[in-house]
């Protein structure tokens, strides 16, 4: 039940978190096709948080 718990508060940290810049920035360092990435970040992560 503990472990239920810490991620529930971790997806809630998250979903703060996706949608500022240095977030994506982080990210986007690791990818090869920063574009690409930026693009899906914003079509995919963050249009699915709207919803």
């Amino acid at each position: 039940m503990i472990g239920k718990k810490v991620v529930k508060e971790i997806d809630k940290i998250i979903k703060i978190e996706i949608t500022k810049e240095y977030y994506r920035k982080i990210w986007e360092q690791w990818m090869s096709n920063k574009e690409l990435y930026k693009t899906f970040y914003n079509e995919v992560f963050l249009k699915e948080l709207q919803e």
